[in-house]
């Protein structure tokens, strides 16, 4: 084939493939939003997370709730990544609505993105293309954003491709800024979603072992190590704390009940038969769920299985060498090793049958769902299939394989490409994050008990919920639960509310009790007319009480760096200047010049 027609064939592939892409911009066209599992609860993170941010709490830990003494660290410990993203892409101006619809999008096709510059590094256009697409259109991905509006994770799952990007970029340039990349895309994998790196930590490092092994470049595997352990010290403002100060919340409601990872294993014929719900994850395998592989991406991990099996047996070979290129070089095939048994380890990973690693292995258990390992499956699948498209010897046999490979993806998932539903103004105000009465139980979410303080033994209940964001209670009368008895022993004259700082100015006529009703946790700093007062906390709801003479006063609490958050935020800086410096330090040299 000639230069000028194969180049003609380039552009008309690229456009169909253009046009495959453009089919995800669809539902995000139509008015209101999806709703998913996590739809709520994401959007009063989103609220209250923006409203923390806006107040100046940086970084941000605690938030307020949708009503009074509800409140805890909950972004001390879960991944706050998605929140930053979406509140530094609402300062472009755009209207809730639009900013969630169009973010979604946007990291959506960034994984597009992310996955096709990894596999360019490795294949040609269309291979590249092809696992570009099998990542994108696989039905975990879809689920997390349609089924789950997981949106820590599908933001995750998106920079994911990136990490390795940087590795084979840094590998084949020896070029310092790519390490620096490289170190930035560690890092927002981990504040987006902790479980997709602890799942994916073993690929990244045998992956750049493999690259290292083939030159026996060992100036790049330690620089490439240096740069993975500088990614996780930029995390060091939220994963230090997050780790350290576990022994201050409920973690065990993290790991037990819905969460217990045992009563989310996942079946054999789940993984193979296509299905496609919008229920809830079950203990048995009546889950109203998908759990599917996808049979493209089944296909691929198979037909890899053959490829390797004709390989290995010349006669077959030599029957098909005039199409398929057999020939592979020691790198390729190892990442093909590595590829194939990480697709079989992962849906290993997501069986019962691994009960005795879920049990054993540390922190594996913080994972949750063992079917999140679905993600590593689709990951290796894509390789696989973009690995398989490049064997073909033939360019116009490669296109027509493309194309087909392309349409059969579309095919078989096409058809998931939207929400059970929109959520419309009458169920939820875009303006303010509020959902209306009766919308699904709104008004009865509260937060999830594994981020609550452990001074907190229960939250106060319908009936009990205090009215304002803080209470005077005559010694004589308090309880360990009231939180509502109507006194004239004091009068707040006017109050100033953020979720990390409350300021009050408050009138006492006889002795009282004030209770604030925010839960104690370290950090917290009371100021009673400029003194620091030690609070007193021991309630069942671990409200901040301080008894009070008659008298005016000044009163305000303030949530503060510990010692251990001050580091972790000094640690963060700190290593953003070390990832910086991987740009003058970390090029490669030859002849004692920089390449």
């Amino acid at each position: 084939m000639k230069a000028s027609d194969l180049k003609f064939w380039k552009i008309l592939g690229a456009i169909f493939s253009l046009l495959i892409f453009a089919s995800l911009i669809s539902p995000f066209l139509k008015p209101g939003f999806f709703a998913g599992h996590d739809t709520i609860i994401h959007f009063i993170y989103i609220s209250k997370f923006t409203d923390a941010l806006s107040q100046g709490q940086f970084p941000v830990r605690w938030i307020d709730w949708n009503v009074p003494g509800f409140n805890h660290p909950v972004f001390n410990f879960y991944q706050p990544g998605f929140f930053y993203l979406f509140s530094f892409y609402k300062e472009l101006g755009f209207s809730n609505q639009f900013s969630i619809h169009s973010l979604s999008l946007i990291i959506w096709l960034a994984s597009s993105g992310f996955m096709y510059l990894f596999l360019r590094r490795h294949f040609s256009l269309f291979p590249a293309l092809l696992g570009s697409i099998l990542y994108t259109f696989a039905p975990y991905h879809i689920l997390d954003i349609f089924v789950r509006s997981a949106f820590p994770e599908f933001s995750a799952i998106a920079v994911l491709p990136g990490v390795f990007w940087a590795i084979k970029a840094a590998y084949d340039s020896g070029k310092g800024y790519w390490y620096c990349l490289l170190a930035i895309f560690l890092s927002l994998v981990l504040i987006f979603h902790p479980p997709t790196l602890l799942m994916f930590s073993p690929i990244i490092v045998l992956y750049i072992i493999i690259l290292s092994l083939e030159n026996k470049d060992k100036r790049f595997f330690i620089q490439s190590i240096i740069a993975l352990i500088s990614g996780l010290g930029l995390t060091s403002f939220f994963i230090l704390p997050a780790f350290v100060e576990q022994k201050y919340i409920q973690t065990l409601y993290l790991r037990e009940g819905f969460y217990d990872f045992k009563n989310h294993f996942v079946c054999l014929s789940q993984l193979i038969i296509p299905f496609w719900d919008y229920g809830t994850t079950q203990v048995d395998c009546t889950d109203g769920i998908s759990f599917q592989v996808g049979l493209m991406n089944w296909f691929m991990a198979l037909a890899v299985l053959l490829f390797l099996g004709v390989k290995w047996f010349k006669k077959f070979k030599e029957d098909l060498s005039s199409i398929v290129d057999f020939t592979t070089t020691n790198i390729d095939y190892y990442l093909i090793l590595l590829f194939i048994s990480f697709f079989f380890i992962s849906l290993y990973m997501t069986t019962a049958i691994a009960l005795p690693l879920w049990e054993n292995l540390p922190y594996l258990a913080y994972i949750q769902y063992p079917w999140r390992f679905l993600i590593v499956a689709v990951f290796s699948s894509s390789f696989l299939g973009a690995f398989l498209l490049s064997r073909i010897k033939i360019p116009p046999l490669m296109l027509i394989i493309y194309v087909v490979s392309v349409l059969l993806i579309i095919l078989a998932y096409g058809s998931y490409l939207k929400p059970i539903k929109y959520l419309d103004e009458t169920e939820v105000d875009f303006k303010t994050w509020e959902f209306k009465p009766g919308f699904w139980q709104a008004e009865n979410f509260v937060p999830e008990p594994g981020y609550l303080p452990k001074w907190t033994e229960v939250l106060p209940g319908p009936q009990d919920r205090p009215i304002k964001e803080i209470g005077f209670f005559i010694p004589s009368e308090i309880t360990s639960s009231n939180l509502n008895v109507a006194t004239d022993s004091a009068t707040l004259k006017s109050s100033s509310l953020k979720a990390h700082e409350k300021s009050y100015s408050l009138e006492i006529n006889k002795p009282s009790i004030v209770q604030f009703y925010t839960h104690f946790y370290p950090g917290w700093k009371l100021i009673i007319n400029r003194k620091e007062v030690i609070p007193s906390y021991e309630n069942m709801y671990g409200f901040m009480r301080v008894l009070l003479e008659p008298g005016k006063y000044e009163a305000s609490i303030k949530f503060q760096n510990t010692p251990l958050r001050s580091v972790a935020n000094l640690a963060t800086i700190s290593f953003a200047f070390v990832a910086i410096s991987f740009i003058f330090l970390f090029n490669k040299k030859e002849n004692g010049k920089a390449l």
